[in-house]
């Protein structure tokens, strides 16, 4: 998104994200499911257990897995 506000001669002003921002959403965004045709697939018994397995490390990544794989649970 950029926006550019002009007034000749008198003022202008140019907005633009920052690369930070434009790289690495926030946590606190929400985000709306339409139906069932946009949730992640459930994971495999094996990817799954994996995950678990995975769910004390630092970046996060196991639990995000096991959330986004698990939304229809939720959802229905």
């Amino acid at each position: 998104m950029y926006i550019k506000v002009s007034i000749p001669e008198h003022f202008q002003l140019k907005i633009m994200p920052s690369l930070y921002s434009l790289m690495f959403r926030r946590e606190n965004d929400v985000h709306y499911i339409g139906g069932a045709e946009v949730l992640p697939a459930p994971l495999d018994a094996k990817r799954e257990a994996e995950c678990i397995e995975n769910l004390g490390e630092e970046d996060g990544e196991a639990r995000k897995c096991l959330i986004e794989h698990n939304l229809r649970l939720v959802v229905y």
